[in-house]
């Protein structure tokens, strides 16, 4: 169960570089994603409410410009799960 988490990560981490955002190799499964622009993340913020995908939004001083979100997947996401928030991130970046 552990090392298909990992391996979910490493494939998540691998989709979000692949639309442009900023994303480290490490199979830590927590995601940070931001688009450095505050309007940007609110149109995020409301196609994943639209999707069932709660996001915190973090937005402490020292956070990118116009916050970000921090996604912690777990053993108990299914692969639809994570490909729903993925292809809702996608839907923020066109």
């Amino acid at each position: 169960m552990i090392t298909d988490l990992q391996q979910r990560t490493l494939q998540a981490r691998e989709r979000l570089r692949a639309l442009g955002l900023p994303s480290c190799p490490s199979p830590v499964p927590i995601l940070s994603v931001t688009h450095h622009d505050e309007a940007r993340n609110q149109r995020l913020r409301e196609l994943l409410l639209e999707n069932g995908i709660y996001p915190p939004l973090i937005d402490y001083p020292g956070s990118p410009q116009g916050g970000h979100f921090r996604f912690t997947l777990s053993g108990l996401h299914t692969g639809e799960e994570v490909e729903r928030l993925l292809a809702t991130i996608a839907l923020s970046c066109e």
